[in-house]
């Protein structure tokens, strides 16, 4: 089996659950146990990144921080940029001297064909529990890879939920983060009927989420919803109480703030802007933090900070607030659901000039949950000029996409390619005004050069050097 044959055996051979009894880790326990990885993890501390907002790029904030405090880390995001045979390896990636890398054709094949016998052996066994799907799949590729590497860490975003996920079935992390918790997969991340109708479209993914935590996890939590935050049944560390950051800086070079980890306040640069990336920089360093409490982390305390500082200031989070070019303005955003997108757009209201106005080139794709709502939520943006919109879900979409239930339909314009959305919005924009290439789509457009940034590149701010006063 080849590489292409490997990641198909996994990506399309398998298939995601389409009925609800179907959700459960009861296979991912099987593989686990059946293969010896359920022992073999014992040697590898976790740190489990739960949530609806945020989870990948404070992921990778926190793996940069351990990385550059010396330990071997193996990191796991999703969805990966481009969700091809190449692309997808990008949900599998290895620390080392030169950075973060991807898992290599050779070592992927490597891993399934650990994997395929034990899947088949789940079948003929065990036949009532089902096939895995392609996330349980995945999970037992990225814990095998943690074991082989001999990672002093493991940081694994959760996939949809938490309780019935494969990160719900690994051993106890060392640390679980907790980012906002949304109203995203509703419709399969159903509660038990009558729990907690207070959280209305939330109570499932509340559910899920945090009644997924593993109880001997320490659990960090970042910004929530006043309702969610007062339902939580407890926190080790929470966000405005036992850190924070202040004093934010957001220009399109980066951002910089003071961070607050309970006594103590340290300077902190980033190379992404936008204020919700200093948010999820910030639970990061309160998970390092309590890594590093519990010894994982090696080195003193101001051996700490430096880590931390040096590892924020190196992270890169592409497709999510990623900086393309300038004047205009280009930014491109992959996360396309409400909640992502009142944050993603209170940002950008901090980056445009007074005079600034907004463009939006959108490819939204099938599997996107309430794009009426997210349409609504671009088009309530003071700033939005113009949504261009390359492809919609189905009739039953456009229908909602009416007057009565948006308005300021007449600021949508539906186009034939991400090519022709960045066309018109160019011919549009002035210099201080910004493109914002949504979904995707966008970023599957940029990767085969079917769109192209016909504008200078943007400049980018080293990790030791804070934005230009001058800079927007």
């Amino acid at each position: 089996m080849d590489f292409q044959e490997a990641m198909g055996w996994v990506e399309e051979d398998h298939v995601f659950p389409k009925e609800p009894g179907a959700f459960h880790s009861k296979r991912f326990d099987w593989l686990l146990r059946e293969t010896g990885l359920a022992l073999d993890l014992r040697s590898v501390p976790l740190a489990v990144v739960a949530g609806s907002c945020g989870k990948a790029s404070t992921a990778r904030f926190l793996a940069h921080i351990a990385a550059r405090a010396g330990l071997r880390v193996v990191l796991g995001t999703k969805p990966p940029l481009q969700e091809t045979p190449e692309g997808n390896l990008e949900r599998y990636q290895v620390s080392g001297p030169g950075g973060f890398r991807w898992l290599s054709p050779e070592e992927f094949r490597e891993r399934v064909a650990e994997l395929r016998p034990a899947v088949t052996r789940l079948h003929l066994e065990k036949p009532e529990l089902g096939l895995p799907a392609p996330y349980e799949l995945r999970a037992w590729i990225l814990a095998r890879t943690a074991v082989v590497q001999g990672a002093g860490l493991a940081v694994v975003e959760a996939n949809m939920g938490l309780r019935l996920d494969p990160a719900g079935a690994l051993p106890a992390p060392e640390v679980t983060l907790l980012t906002p918790v949304g109203t995203d997969h509703g419709a399969l991340l159903k509660p038990p009927e009558g729990y907690r109708p207070e959280l209305g479209e939330r109570s499932g993914p509340f559910w899920h989420k945090v009644g997924g935590v593993h109880p001997d996890s320490p659990l960090v939590v970042g910004r929530q919803d006043p309702g969610v935050q007062a339902a939580l049944p407890r926190a080790d560390r929470l966000f405005g109480q036992h850190f924070d950051y202040f004093e934010a800086r957001c220009t399109l070079s980066g951002s910089q703030a003071f961070l607050r980890l309970g006594g103590e306040v340290r300077p902190i640069r980033l190379i992404t802007p936008g204020a919700f990336q200093l948010e999820n920089a910030a639970h990061a360093a309160a998970a390092a933090d309590v890594l590093h409490s519990r010894g994982l982390l090696p080195g003193l305390r101001e051996a700490f900070w430096t880590a931390v500082q040096e590892g924020l200031a190196v992270t890169e989070t592409p497709g999510r607030m990623q900086v393309l070019a300038r004047r205009p303005a280009v930014i491109l955003a992959v996360a396309t659901s409400p909640e992502k997108l009142e944050g993603l757009l209170a940002s950008l209201d901090h980056l445009l000039p007074a005079s600034g106005r907004l463009y939006v080139c959108a490819t939204f794709l099938d599997r996107i949950h309430r794009l009426s709502e997210a349409v609504r939520t671009v088009l309530a943006f003071p700033r939005t000029r113009q949504l261009l919109v390359t492809r919609f879900l189905d009739d039953e979409v456009n229908r909602d996409l009416n007057p009565e239930t948006l308005g300021g339909l007449e600021r949508i314009e539906p186009v034939a390619t991400p090519r022709e959305a960045m066309d018109r919005a160019l011919k549009e924009a002035g210099a201080e005004d910004l493109i914002l290439l949504l979904g995707n789509g966008m970023a599957a457009a940029l990767a085969s050069g079917a769109l192209t940034i016909p504008v200078a590149p943007a400049a980018r701010c080293g990790p030791c050097h804070p934005p230009d006063p001058g800079d927007r």
